[in-house]
């Protein structure tokens, strides 16, 4: 169900968009087989990996892993099936849009209101404005 997997209450704020896809993507669980003597098929919960996260978002792990150091910057397309894949809010998608450098919205009060959600109070009104038009 989307919306259930917040980024807004983690303990640190990521400062860069590799940061905060590494932040969604360990927060993810995901049930996988117990390593060592699989024992009747049990399963535990297991954050969700590189390999997966580029399967699901149609990448390759070393993309993912790129992403996730800040080595390339994403273009639109890419973070847009990084949301879908990571089943993110729509309030977290634009946050990610905003970390990796894309500008989501013209209304200058939801851009001030995901800035917000994104870097604290630091952008004001009239700073959003002038930036938006």
């Amino acid at each position: 169900m989307r919306g259930d997997h917040s980024v807004a209450g983690t303990s640190a704020a990521p400062t860069s968009f590799g940061q905060m896809l590494q932040a969604i993507r360990l927060s993810r669980k995901t049930p996988r087989p117990v390593q060592h003597g699989n024992w009747a098929g049990r399963l535990v919960d297991a954050p969700l990996s590189q390999n997966e996260l580029a399967r699901q978002a149609g990448l390759t792990a070393g993309e993912v892993w790129r992403l996730e150091l800040d080595e390339r910057r994403p273009n639109r397309a890419t973070v847009d099936r990084l949301a879908e894949a990571l089943d993110l809010s729509p309030i977290d998608k634009d946050r990610l849009l905003i970390a990796a450098g894309w500008w989501p919205w013209s209304d200058p009060e939801t851009t001030e209101n995901a800035l917000a959600g994104v870097h604290g109070d630091f952008y004001s009104a009239t700073e959003v404005r002038r930036a938006t038009g």
